[in-house]
């Protein structure tokens, strides 16, 4: 099914922002379809150009503009959740087309997300703060604990946790939406003109010993201090490494032929346990990038698979 839609969307400028704006908007019943229709002006990137990417953007805003318009009488917020979805995955989709490095935008993206956190550490004296107050209004905590029973205070030192972590968590969302975007396109992008590319590249992914030594550090920083700025910090870096983690994965399956089921596994307990999962492939990714396991499980003299 993604292969027809990403053939289809090859057939013109005006296909492809039509599908861009399409699944932007079922995006509302079915968030998922978010990183699908950033994938979309993506793949045109990749394959055609920043230009053609900008000329089916402003298609795509066009008819998400006219769609928002006919169902819900405005269409600012389209301008807002196309720029999310459709620029960072654009951009990256750029360099990955200049560059031909995966590795390397995979880091330039989360430099970016980085940068993002440290930004606003810098522009607010407590960010913490200012997410708690967020939270607190957008989950009405005091009416939550009386319809459900829960004390108030426990349910107030939850969001007190959470809103510690959202300037992390919110550098990572845009991080692994991008990056899940950018993938798709490539992988759309090989399906149609490079058969099987787009396995080897990314079984193949390794970030390099500086990026891990910097990663290690931040991490190591953030388990020791337990300082507010290097935890949200290290969120970001587990969940570039996550990527890192399923490039392992992936290439230990088919070093060892062990079939797709294995897969269908990895990706059913990221579905329902994300966070422990993301947590468990984001170190597995960082261990990685010192210890090589795909090299040291490569067949050998005695001939394993």
């Amino acid at each position: 099914m993604f292969t027809a839609l990403a053939s289809f969307a090859m057939r013109g400028p005006v296909q492809a922002g039509l599908m861009a704006a399409t699944t932007l908007m079922l995006a509302i019943l079915l968030p998922p379809l978010a990183w699908l229709s950033g994938a979309v002006p993506a793949l045109v990137v990749l394959r055609l150009g920043p230009l053609a990417g900008l000329r089916v953007a402003g298609i795509g805003l066009a008819a998400a503009a006219g769609f928002a318009l006919l169902a819900m009488g405005q269409a600012v917020q389209v301008f807002a959740v196309a720029a999310v979805f459709w620029l960072p995955a654009g951009l990256l989709a750029a360099l990955l087309r200049s560059s031909i490095r995966l590795d390397l935008t995979l880091l330039a993206a989360a430099s970016a997300a980085l940068l993002v956190v440290l930004t606003i550490f810098t522009a607010s004296a407590d960010p913490a703060a200012f997410w708690q107050e967020v939270l607190t209004q957008m989950l009405g905590a005091a009416d939550i604990a009386a319809q459900t029973g829960v004390d108030a205070a426990d349910l107030q030192a939850l969001v007190d946790r959470v809103s510690q972590l959202m300037t992390g968590a919110l550098a990572a969302t845009l991080l692994l939406s991008a990056l899940l975007s950018l993938l798709l396109a490539r992988s759309w992008q090989a399906t149609l003109y490079n058969p099987g590319g787009f396995g080897e590249e990314f079984r193949g992914l390794r970030l390099g010993r500086g990026a891990a030594l910097l990663a290690t550090l931040i991490c190591a920083l953030a388990f020791v201090s337990r300082g507010e700025l290097a935890v949200n910090l290290a969120v970001v870096v587990l969940t570039l490494y996550l990527f890192q983690g399923l490039a392992l994965v992936h290439g230990v399956i088919a070093i060892r032929r062990l079939g797709s089921g294995w897969l269908f596994a990895l990706y059913g307990l990221l579905l329902f346990l994300m966070p422990q999962m993301m947590l468990l492939l984001g170190a597995l990714g960082l261990a990685d990038a010192w210890i090589d396991m795909r090299a040291r499980m490569a067949p050998g003299d005695d001939g394993a698979d």
